[in-house]
């Protein structure tokens, strides 16, 4: 019938319309020449439709195919809702000059098609009409109609919409083009509507924020604190890398201490956000989980630095962006890097220092590989180890120094990138220096790594003018100042 109907209509509009305007495709879209084009042709649509009828046809348009916009998401759906009112509102606000150019046309086509302008007959008793006092038909017509028409229609779109506003717009921040512009503060109406549905709040809160282009650290010795060393790694690496949110991960039993005096000092810092965590809970469904509860870790003598070698390789394959250690000190910018590693000594890949895209195949292997040969009795072979053996096997080479981007998607970084100075050489990062400025002296580094394997027996001296004293001063002011209050930083 739909073929008849076109016949139909255009047969009927043909001296006054040769050719049809595309009808709109949804209700959100202004098509004003169609609107127009619809009034002046109204009367040859109305002997069109008698003549369907005359036809017997039982076919009808539905209203929401006509209506309805597959792809409208809520938050434009709130923004349309609220111009529609604001329009609205306006014409209410001028109701009688608009009401008066209205009725004017109205009368034209009516008359056109031999409708009188009449009004309802109204009753003394009568309830279910509005009996307003009029002196015109244009009068009653407004009185009755227009204005109440305008009124209610405003206060349903209020009562349908006003209600969820807030909720509706706190869960668009779930959106990625708003995820990366706000905080997690910004979804707490809908983490509120949803908590039933929902993981635990602080999951859904690592999730919003590693969302964004991160930077992960992540404190696996359970403390609620953190040490002068972590929170100048921080510092310095949210100084240096201000467009990258920085996600500092940690696993207390107890509640974070916000009120020890470093915690506080990384907190002020507004890309810098502290997560409490549960590593059961972040892993879910993951292949570090089944490693997890089996807690063949708890056999290790070194169980804060194999959660953590765990931990990277997950977060970088699920998240994508960079993890590095806690024990550095970040000296310039590493936003431009990407699906990146660096090598410690042209014979082992460093796993301290990670920056990779979401999903990175090699990622993905070293998280199942880990999983696979974790061996809790060796230090380095579930970070170091894994990573080295998988970029080897990825990039179908042996020779560490000739991967390149272009062969593997993944670059190798120069020892000098992190490691200026050697495990063996540790101690020089704790004797007096003549250096005044640490960047023109490691120019070619991003960062500091100081062995804490290594160093951890060492104290950072206030006072002692050594390399690392005038990294933590150039490069972490605010902890610094701590740390001079303390004497030391261990």
């Amino acid at each position: 019938m739909s073929a008849k109907r076109n016949e139909i209509l255009k047969s009927m509009i043909s001296d006054c319309c040769p050719e049809l305007i595309s009808l709109c495709e949804t209700r959100w879209v202004e098509r004003h020449d169609s609107v127009f084009l619809f009034k002046d042709i109204l009367e040859p649509i109305l002997l069109s439709l008698l003549k369907i009828e005359e036809e017997s046809s039982d076919s009808a348009p539905k209203a929401y195919a006509l209506t309805s916009k597959k792809h409208i998401d809520l938050s434009e759906a709130i923004a349309n809702v609220t111009s529609v009112l604001d329009l609205l509102s306006k014409q209410r606000v001028n109701a009688n000059d608009n009401f008066k150019t209205l009725y004017a046309q109205v009368k034209e086509i009516a008359s056109k098609l031999d409708i009188k302008e009449e009004i309802p007959r109204v009753c003394r008793l009568q309830t279910a009409r509005n009996n307003v006092p009029y002196s015109t038909e244009e009068e009653y017509y407004r009185r009755a109609v227009y204005v109440p028409y305008l009124d209610d229609f405003c206060n349903s779109l209020k009562e349908r919409f006003e209600s969820h506003k807030e909720t509706v717009a706190s869960l668009q921040h779930i959106l990625l083009e708003f995820c990366t512009k706000t905080d997690f503060y910004s979804l707490e109406a809908a983490f509120s509507f949803y908590e039933e549905d929902l993981s635990h709040k602080e999951v859904v809160q690592s999730d919003h924020y590693c969302i964004n282009e991160s930077i992960f650290f992540v404190e696996t010795s359970f403390s609620n604190v953190l040490t002068p060393r972590q929170a100048c790694a921080i510092e310095s690496t949210a100084r240096h890398n201000p467009s990258f949110q920085v996600n500092v991960l940690m696993t207390p039993v107890k509640a974070i201490d916000f009120s020890d005096s470093f915690i506080k000092t990384i907190s002020s810092l507004t890309n810098v956000h502290l997560i409490h965590v549960s590593i059961e809970d972040l892993v879910c469904g993951s292949p570090v989980w089944k490693w997890f509860v089996s807690e063949k870790w708890k056999k290790s003598k070194w169980q804060a630095s194999h959660l953590s070698d765990a931990l990277r390789f997950f977060l970088i394959w699920k998240y994508g962006g960079m993890y590095l250690d806690m024990d550095i000190v970040c000296l310039r910018s590493m936003e431009h890097l990407r699906n990146s590693a660096i090598t410690e000594n042209w014979e082992r890949v460093a796993s301290g220092i990670l920056i990779f895209q979401k999903g990175h195949e090699l990622m993905k292997r070293c998280m199942y590989d880990f999983v696979q040969k974790y061996d809790s009795s060796n230090f380095v072979a579930n970070g170091p180890g894994t990573i080295t053996r998988n970029i080897k096997a990825y990039c179908d080479m042996d020779n560490i120094g000739k991967i390149s981007g272009a062969d593997c998607n993944v670059d190798i970084l120069q020892p000098a990138a992190a490691f200026p100075i050697p495990y063996d050489k540790w101690q020089d990062y704790f004797i007096p220096t003549p250096v005044l400025n640490i960047s023109v002296l490691f120019d070619k580094s991003y960062l500091l790594h100081v062995w804490n394997k290594y160093s951890k027996i060492s104290k950072m001296k206030v006072g002692a003018n050594s390399l690392y004293e005038l990294a933590m001063a150039q490069h972490c002011p605010l902890v610094y100042k701590h740390i001079v209050l303390i004497g030391y930083a261990k």
